[in-house]
């Protein structure tokens, strides 16, 4: 007789199988016949339940493509017909052997997918968080998926390169897969095109860590970015933000307020967030002061204020080569708020309106960035002349709008949220693997150059015990990792950084998606290639987007069909 393991007895009690107060001993076999052990090979895309049964022909054949500087991910999901122990997976260093180099093992993380369970509507646990891989106690008749990421690096040579990778019971080999990995001859850029504004809800991970604000700034929160700059997402803003962290005085001279600034620990701040991480934008301010400088706001005094401050903050962002990056973020979803807070959605648009004069004032050159929720037509015409950087609703999004915003010379942009329902993609968990993915394919459709999501970390409550939000009632709403407890049933302080999940994974597959469709429209602009060849390219292009997205609601959600067409825009890239 063996005593189940703790990491067993947490699996199995997170999933329903024991009871809180139930210990038990359970037969295992220690050496099994590798037979009762069922292993296939599945798309990263497709989501594997833990009562998924094996296919009638289980490929043990593992077969990717990627580019250089890209991270591609992938499954193999285990079922056995008895109870497994001590299962442990290892991978081999990948050779190319037609000149021998070689991508390290130490370049390809593995993850045990985990299962939460969703009370709402499907009633069933759904696969979505993914843990740091440790050995394992596979129960029987358990369906367990395992998640690899391999990275190549930029100065991969292209090529085949092959390896395997062993599961073991016991140290006892029961199952073996080759891996293959295809290198193309093309490098994804070290910055992204695609721009992102994904919020990062401190009070949430402070909280959920159970950790205090020194903590938070001098470990916690780095390693929540690390694992942003890995998925090619930017935060959206810095913490703390980059105008709070100033240190100033000011003196009224005549008709004039003038600012001394002390710019170091804010500098700090963006030199981390923009040179160490490499985040593409940020947002440098937001909000309407109802106050400033003992001004009521709207009064001469305050406007004279803002137009100073900002002005010189402009400036300093100037020399620093930040302030291209950056942009002001007045008042969300104006139209909203006239809802939650009262009056008449054309008053918040108007104060909007009025902000944006102050700003535009003290610097034309600051972009400000615009959602709306609810209307499109009414708000643009007060604003188009103020709005750098405009995020329409998905639901708002059509080729008009697009076409009217880069007629304007602004920036088209779009985020989805709790109302985007029905046959629109999402990030809740009960969606299809590809929905996180497929925004990248959709931007390109439209020509949407950046997506916002309002937060990866606005848990709750634990969302390993409980992912669906207590307000909104969707599974996954406002938040895509997890908090990294070391006990994901009684959590202590803890100082590790996020773990991740399956829709974080792919919010990073649509972003490199995206990246491969500027390639190849880069590749066509610059080619000497005949005409021929470059409209064969075009028409390959449109072709490719047109089979993923043809419009908001109709979004191609099978598990295999973009690994089909990356592979076709690739042989175009090369």
């Amino acid at each position: 007789m063996l005593v189940i393991k703790p990491g067993f007895y947490s699996q199995t009690k997170f999933l329903g199988y024991v009871n809180s107060s139930e210990h038990r001993e359970v037969n295992f076999s220690l050496y099994p016949d590798h037979d009762s052990l069922h292993a296939w090979y599945v798309y990263a895309t497709e989501k594997v339940f833990y009562n998924t049964n094996p296919p009638s022909n289980e490929n043990q054949l593992v077969q990717i493509n990627c580019a250089k500087n890209e991270y591609e991910s992938f499954q193999i999901a285990l079922r056995s017909e008895e109870n497994l122990s001590n299962v442990s997976i290892e991978v081999s260093d990948l050779t190319n052997q037609q000149n021998n180099e070689i991508i390290g093992k130490n370049n390809i993380s593995i993850s045990l997918v985990k299962n939460v369970y969703v009370y709402y509507a499907t009633k069933k646990y759904w696969p979505d968080p993914l843990s740091p891989y440790k050995p394992f106690d596979l129960p029987k008749d358990f369906t367990q998926p395992i998640w690899f990421t391999v990275y190549v690096n930029p100065d991969v040579k292209k090529g085949e390169y092959t390896g395997l990778i062993t599961i073991k019971s016991e140290n006892i080999v029961i199952k073996t897969f080759s891996l293959s990995l295809t290198v193309w001859n093309f490098t994804l850029p070290k910055e992204m095109h695609c721009k992102t504004a994904f919020g990062l809800n401190k009070g949430r991970v402070k909280q959920f860590h159970n950790i205090d604000w020194d903590h938070y700034y001098s470990t916690v929160r780095n390693k929540y970015y690390q694992s942003y700059k890995d998925h090619r997402v930017t935060p959206g803003f810095i913490e703390p933000w980059y105008y709070e962290a100033l240190k100033f005085s000011y003196s009224n001279t005549g008709d004039k307020v003038v600012f001394d600034i002390n710019y170091s620990e804010a500098d700090k701040l963006a030199s981390l967030y923009l040179d160490d991480y490499g985040f593409n934008s940020f947002m440098f301010g937001k909000g309407i002061p109802k106050t400033f400088c003992g001004y009521k706001n709207w009064t001469q005094g305050y406007n004279k204020a803002i137009i100073a401050f900002w002005q010189n903050i402009s400036n300093h962002l100037a020399a620093k080569g930040w302030l291209e990056k950056g942009y002001y973020f007045i008042l969300d979803e104006p139209y909203v708020q006239a809802i939650i807070h009262g009056g008449d959605g054309r008053d918040y648009v108007n104060k909007i309106k009025r902000f944006a004069t102050l700003l535009k004032t003290a610097n034309s050159n600051i972009k400000i960035a615009q959602t709306l929720y609810w209307k499109w037509a009414e708000p643009y015409q007060i604003l188009k002349n103020y709005i750098d950087i405009w995020i329409p609703n998905l639901r708002l999004i059509d080729d008009n709008v697009v076409s009217t915003i880069n007629s304007g010379g602004a920036e088209p942009w779009f985020y989805v949220c709790i109302g985007n329902l029905g046959s629109q993609p999402n990030y809740f968990i009960t969606q299809p693997g590809m929905a996180p993915r497929i925004f990248g394919w959709m931007q390109w459709r439209y020509g949407v150059k950046g997506n916002l999501y309002y937060s990866t970390t606005s848990w709750t409550q634990n969302p390993w015990n409980n992912p669906v939000h207590s307000y909104w009632n969707k599974a996954g709403e406002g938040f895509l990792i997890y908090p990294s407890f070391k006990d994901e049933f009684s959590p202590k302080p803890c100082f590790d950084g996020p773990s991740s999940s399956i829709r974080w994974e792919m919010v990073r597959e649509g972003i490199e998606d995206y990246e491969y469709l500027c390639l190849l429209d880069h590749y066509i602009s610059i080619s000497l290639a005949p005409s021929v060849v470059k409209s064969h390219a075009k028409q390959t292009l449109n072709s490719a987007v047109n089979t993923m997205v043809k419009s908001k609601t109709d979004w191609n959600s099978s598990p295999s069909t973009v690994y089909t067409i990356r592979k076709i825009i690739a042989m175009e890239i090369k």
